[in-house]
Parts: structure tokens; C-alpha cells; sequence
């Protein structure tokens, strides 16, 4: 399970996204680096700590990346991993995780490098501007982010370190390859009829979903603010705003990765509240708030078909979604080719 989760890159993208702390780092155990450290002390006999936490694991063109960077970047994942692997997968999956690990610390590296080489940089301001964005978009306080960096092990200079390094990223995404990418309606409109209008025989319902969960801990949102944070959000769905971006930026289920797309169910299949919420809307409408467990969900029915009959949203109700998925994927196919491609002009030694 773990090892699936570290190739899918499901482990790490938990740590990437904000208000949940990016990366969070903090020192390892010295329980949990035993292992690690014992192996690179019998290799190395004559290194003193100083020595071993300052060894270099990796040169990218003339800068390096030290265990120490690899450590400190990893500490909260490799937690994760000695909490979450059966025993006699810890090892296997400890060294999995830093082998990839290393590799994110490698792009990372060359992406700093081709901004310096184009004068891209992060002002503190944009910093600040960034830090007090998120506290407005996500609703919380200062000291309530204060008391996630603490959980996670971050200090507030390190959890500003790691914006700065995504807002550099985005800089340069945007200016080498966000700016290149277009979807025009002639692509919108053959995915729109490959999807939506052809056969099948399959019947079920293509849903979107947004949700907000509560909990019972004392830091958790209580279940009468997520009822009024879905309500605001659906509101803002109601009123065409594109849902798959509300979803992305503001619900608490996993599906929010996905833009809240869940894919295509059997009524079967469908949970009793699921079949309650979409019950009386057609294709490209947007369902009432219902309650689970511990979540306010509401959903967008994008097309359907029973008994023979298929049901399509109109072209426009979907069109918003059909170019934001296209754009996303292209996007991500545009980004892996273009750190293919400085990867392969970089000079590169892995030394782990």
C-alpha cells in the first residue's frame, strides 16, 4: 500500500497543497534514522555526524543537495511511512521514499537554477501577499495556521521558505509553459461529443461532487461552520462559477484533486444520500446540500442514462468544465516534457 502510494506520487502530493503544509520538515527521530544512519556509518567509518548529515547525495550543474536537505525536506513523509508501513515493508518503503524524494529535490533544483538564469525572483512581499491570500481564501486565523505548522513540525520561517519556493515555480510554469498552453473550441467541442453524446451501454450518471467535513477535535471546524462554508460555496456554483474550481480550492474530500469529479455511477451503486441529492435535477444542474456522516456535500450531475435513454448536459453548462480538464491535463503533459527536457541539459550526479 505505502509503495503504491510513493509511485503514484499520492504521498507527497498530500504535502503540497495549502493550507495543509507543504513538505512540512522538522528533525527525524533518532529512533527512525537509525536504520539509515547505521548503513552509511559502516560504509563510512571515519565520518563524524557533522560529516554524515553534511554528505552530498546529489550535484545539480555546480550546486549540491546534502542528507541534510533530503532529511529535513522528507522528515514528515518518512514519519508517515514508520507509522503507516507493516515493519517488514518499513525499510523497503523508507528507501523508496528518499530515492524519490531525491528526485523532487533534483527538479526543484533545476527549476531554481533556470529562474536565476532568467532574473525570476520572490520578493518578501510577494511572500506576505501569498501567506495572508490563503488565510483570506481558507477562512482561518493566524493562530490557527500557527497551530498546523506546530502539529506538522514546520516554524514559520521554513513554511514561508517553502512559498516562496512554489510562488518561483509558478513564476516560471507560467512564463515557459502555462503561457504556451491553448484550448481552443474545436477541442472543446470533440471532447464534448466523444463524451457526452456517444453510445453506450452502460447506464449510470457522471457526477461532480464538493463537500465539506467537520470533526470532533478541538482545532476541527464544527459542523455548523461547514454548513455555512458549503452554502457559501454552492451559492457561488449556483451562480456559474466553475465548479471544479470551487472544488480544487475549496472542499475537504479527496475528490477535490479531480476538480470533485467522482466519475460515473449505477443508481446501484450510489449511496442512499447520493440518489437523494440528485434525485430530481437533470444533466448540468447542481443538486441540493445534503449530510453525511461528518460532511455537507452537494454535486453536479453532468450526464446520465437509464433505460435505453441518454441524458447530456447542454454544451454551455459543460463547456467550462470540458476546457478547465483539458487545460489541466495538457498543462501537466506540457510540465512533464519541459522538466524532461532541462533535466537532460542539466549535468546531474546522484550520489545516494
Amino acid at each position: 500500500m505505502i509503495a503504491n502510494r510513493l509511485k503514484s506520487g499520492k504521498i507527497f502530493q498530500k504535502f503540497s497543497s495549502l493550507p495543509q503544509v507543504p513538505m512540512p520538515s522538522h528533525a527525524i527521530s533518532k529512533k527512525f534514522l537509525l536504520p539509515f544512519a547505521c548503513t552509511l556509518l559502516l560504509a563510512c567509518p571515519s565520518l563524524s555526524h557533522a560529516d554524515l548529515i553534511n554528505r552530498v547525495v546529489a550535484v545539480v550543474n555546480d550546486e549540491i543537495i546534502t542528507l541534510r536537505d533530503l532529511q529535513q525536506e522528507g522528515a514528515p513523509l518518512f514519519e508517515q511511512i514508520r507509522r503507516e508501513a507493516p515493519p517488514m515493508q518499513s525499510d523497503e518503503a523508507l528507501r523508496s521514499a528518499r530515492r524519490d524524494l531525491l528526485s523532487s529535490l533534483i527538479d526543484k533544483k533545476i527549476i531554481e537554477q533556470r529562474a536565476k538564469n532568467l532574473a525570476i525572483t520572490v520578493s518578501d512581499e510577494e511572500v506576505e501577499a501569498a501567506l495572508q491570500q490563503m488565510l483570506a481564501n481558507k477562512k482561518i486565523t493566524r493562530e490557527a495556521l500557527q497551530l498546523e505548522l506546530t502539529r506538522s513540525g514546520l516554524t514559520e520561517d521554513r513554511y514561508r521558505a517553502l512559498l516562496r519556493a512554489q510562488i518561483l515555480q509558478s513564476k516560471l510554469v507560467n512564463y515557459e509553459v502555462r503561457s504556451k498552453v491553448v484550448i481552443t473550441d474545436d477541442k472543446i467541442r470533440r471532447y464534448y461529443d466523444t463524451n457526452y453524446t456517444a453510445t453506450t451501454t452502460v447506464d449510470g450518471n457522471h457526477l461532480l461532487q464538493i463537500g465539506v467535513t467537520w470533526g470532533t477535535q478541538p482545532n476541527d471546524r464544527s459542523k455548523e461552520e461547514a454548513k455555512k462554508i458549503i452554502d457559501t460555496i454552492r451559492a457561488k456554483a449556483a451562480a456559474g462559477e466553475n465548479f471544479q474550481d470551487l472544488a480544487r480550492s475549496h472542499s475537504t474530500l479527496p475528490s477535490a484533486t479531480d476538480g470533485g469529479d467522482i466519475g460515473v455511477f449505477m443508481k446501484e451503486e450510489m449511496s442512499s444520500f447520493m440518489r437523494q441529492a440528485i434525485a430530481a435535477i437533470r444533466p448540468g444542474e447542481i443538486s441540493p446540500v445534503v449530510e453525511t456522516a461528518n460532511a455537507f456535500q452537494f454535486f453536479k450531475l453532468l450526464a446520465s442514462k437509464e433505460g435505453g435513454v441518454v441524458s447530456q448536459a447542454p454544451y454551455e453548462t459543460v463547456k467550462d468544465e470540458i476546457q478547465q480538464k483539458l487545460y489541466e491535463e495538457e498543462l501537466q503533459q506540457n510540465f512533464k516534457r519541459w522538466v524532461k527536457q532541462l533535466r537532460e541539459q542539466a549535468e546531474i550526479k546522484e550520489l545516494l
